[in-house]
């Protein structure tokens, strides 16, 4: 699959787990496999809108319970949509709680690899 079916893909299962409030899954689903080749902007404006979708439907003690669940490399992913929601006036303090609960677990390895990597969502 090319890179925008595979992201409609994503946002099709991350909706069906949100409305069986299965919100740890969604949020481990959205940061799965990001399109950081695409050459399509709209691609990862997509697959970014998918992700902030599952991060903003988490209450705060979803949150906690996320990060505890998450693998390295999505909380990589998830430091790097971190930072892309952040830069989006709305919702700031949502994306700080994310940010707060994903450094006292991952650690400033997390975040310089989020700042640093070539990458991008």
């Amino acid at each position: 699959m090319g890179d925008e079916a595979d992201v409609r893909a994503r946002a099709s299962r991350v909706q069906q787990l949100l409305m069986q409030k299965k919100f740890v899954e969604a949020v481990a689903v959205s940061l799965e496999n990001p399109p950081v080749n695409a050459l399509d902007e709209a691609t990862r404006t997509a697959n970014a809108q998918t992700v902030f979708s599952a991060l903003l439907a988490c209450s705060k003690s979803d949150i906690a319970r996320t990060v505890q669940e998450l693998s390295p490399e999505l909380e990589d992913n998830l430091m790097k949509y971190v930072y892309k929601g952040l830069s989006i006036p709305q919702n700031n303090s949502v994306f700080l709680e994310w940010h707060g609960q994903l450094a006292t677990k991952a650690g400033s390895g997390c975040i310089i690899r989020a700042m640093t990597d070539r990458k991008g969502v």
